[in-house]
């Protein structure tokens, strides 16, 4: 398929960091958590947007997802845990207190792409529905208002509470809150690159 993006040539984001690059993160404070998470579900949302209608249902590739399928399986798992970080610290505790320190973005991400070669998948609960044109903007509404809502929430907790309390990661397992921040941080760009490629390549 051929794209046609409003307004130019895509904007300038800030850089994709593919597996092997260092990036040198590091462990992400409340501060860099909550500055990522909106910034890059922003540039993502910015780069969806200049997508008209007639290409924002078509998939950017045989057997891929769609651009509304991106976004909406972005919106299925940023709510996810957006809700979870509304649960009673007494509920975080039935999952285990972690024993070890929060791995860093570096080592969380390249833990990640070992899932993905070894044929990890999106579970059942997170693939995207088929996306009608009528829910384009609420779907990137309410996921402006889901980041905007998980970046207060992580605000409202301790740097302790955010490496001691641990939520279900489908496909790494129990992740400290931290950890599940830091990989929502990545997830995002690594949903936009597959849309940003396809864009290049057309």
């Amino acid at each position: 398929m051929v794209f046609h993006l409003n307004d130019g040539p895509i904007h300038r984001f800030l850089p994709y960091f593919a597996p092997g690059t260092k990036r040198n993160l590091g462990i992400l404070d409340k501060q860099t958590l909550q500055q990522e998470l909106h910034e890059r579900h922003e540039q993502f949302l910015q780069l969806l947007g200049r997508i008209p209608d007639d290409a924002f249902f078509i998939p950017v590739a045989e057997g891929k997802w769609t651009p509304a399928q991106q976004l909406d399986h972005i919106h299925k798992s940023t709510g996810a845990f957006n809700m979870a970080l509304l649960l009673p610290k007494l509920m975080w505790k039935g999952f285990g207190v972690a024993k070890r320190p929060s791995r860093s973005y570096e080592d969380l991400i390249a833990d990640y792409h070992t899932c993905l070669a070894e044929g990890g998948k999106s579970t059942a609960k997170f693939l995207p529905a088929d996306v009608k044109l009528h829910q384009r903007g609420v779907l990137t509404a309410e996921l402006r208002t889901i980041i905007e809502n998980m970046c207060k929430r992580i605000g409202k907790l301790s740097e302790a509470d955010l490496d001691k309390y641990r939520l279900p990661h489908p496909l790494l397992g129990k992740l400290t809150l931290r950890e599940m921040a830091e990989f929502t941080v990545y997830h995002v760009q690594h949903h936009q690159k597959q849309v940003e490629v396809a864009i290049q390549e057309s």
